[in-house]
Formats: C-alpha cells, structure tokens, sequence
C-alpha cells in the first residue's frame, strides 16, 4: 500500500507439522484345533482397520496376537488388545474384538481321486495295486459345497524304497492335500501298495 511501512521487514513462522496417520487392516492368527466334530466356519475382526502412526516401513498388515481357538464348540468372541511394533507411536483403536464362528463338521464322499507317485529311482516304473481310490471330506458345509474332485490330491513318495530282486508290493503312506478348513479321510491304514520294476 502506498505511504505504508511495514517493520519489521522478516519475521520468522514456525509450523507444527504431524505425520499422517495409515490405515492397515489387521492379520488374525489362531491357535489350535476346535474340539472334534467341529470346524471354524469364519473368523471376524472388529473393526477390520486400525489408524496407525509412526514409521510402518514395509508393513501392510498389522499383526494381531495369535487366539487360542483349541477345545471350542461353539462360536466365541475374544477382546484383543493390539500390541505396538517398533515405530509405531499409537494406535487407535487400541484393542478389537474377534468373533470364531464353530460349525459342526459335515462329510462329503469323493470317488475316484487318483494318487500321484513321485521320487522314483532312474529306469524304473512304479506301480499301483490302486491308482484312485474314495476319500471323505470334512469342513463346514460353505467349504464342501464349493469342493470338487480336483481339490483334493493324493501322492505317495518311493524314493526312499530299494527297488528288489523280484519285485515285490510295499505299502507307502499316502499324502491328501486340501484346501484351508477341509480335512481328508484316507482308507483304513491310509497307504497304497507300490511295486518298482524295470
């Protein structure tokens, strides 16, 4: 503005500056095995989020302590307080409550799942006195509805068998492999008799 003089001429500001606060969801884990004949059907964290402040580095999920689910039968909600990681300085909220749905386990019968055989010497061929064989699947009925055949795998490992003179059928552990919450019933004695010629 004319004919105005402003004294002084510098003055010096100072600003408070705060991080911003993150957002993570948080990772739940459990423990344990609920009782037998049951399955976990679900497990809800509420909230799902938490504010974080301080420094996260490479961290995209906030860990939450580990619940013990072992011997439930039915659902259960458990408070859990949220632990600070180093560099974190708050949270917010500082616990949340984490709801294990418990669903009677239910079975599916599967036909026919062929077994895979791996580990076999150089210049031999294995062979099975069963190459598919029934299981039963257990889970919850979300999970068994969904499960197919090809879900399910079964294997058997022969490289620690020493290939004889003449050969002869050994039994051999089965291995079933699932998805999360299904469990595998194999046959009475759970192996298959494997043969390995030339």
């Amino acid at each position: 503005v004319e004919g105005v003089r402003v004294y002084p001429q510098t003055v010096t500001v100072t600003v408070q500056v705060s991080k911003p606060t993150q957002t993570l969801p948080v990772k739940v884990q459990v423990s344990g095995d609920p009782k037998e004949g049951y399955t976990v059907g679900s497990i809800t964290a509420n909230p799902a989020t938490v504010d974080i402040l301080g420094d996260l580095g490479s961290l995209t999920e906030y860990p939450v302590k580990t619940i013990d689910i072992s011997g439930l039968s039915a659902d259960k909600t458990f408070t859990v307080k949220l632990a600070s990681l180093p560099g974190v300085t708050q949270i917010s909220p500082s616990s949340i409550s984490v709801t294990v749905r418990i669903l009677p386990l239910q079975k599916k019968s599967l036909t026919g799942i062929p077994i895979t055989v791996t580990g076999v010497p150089a210049g031999y061929t294995a062979n099975l006195s069963t190459p598919k064989i029934d299981v039963v699947a257990l889970g919850n009925s979300t999970a068994l509805s969904a499960l197919k055949n090809s879900d399910v795998t079964l294997s058997v490992d022969v490289s620690s068998l020493i290939p004889g003179a003449p050969p002869s059928a050994v039994p051999v552990p089965l291995v079933a492999k699932a998805p999360d919450g299904i469990q595998v019933v194999l046959p009475s004695g759970g192996t298959t008799l494997v043969t390995l010629s030339k």
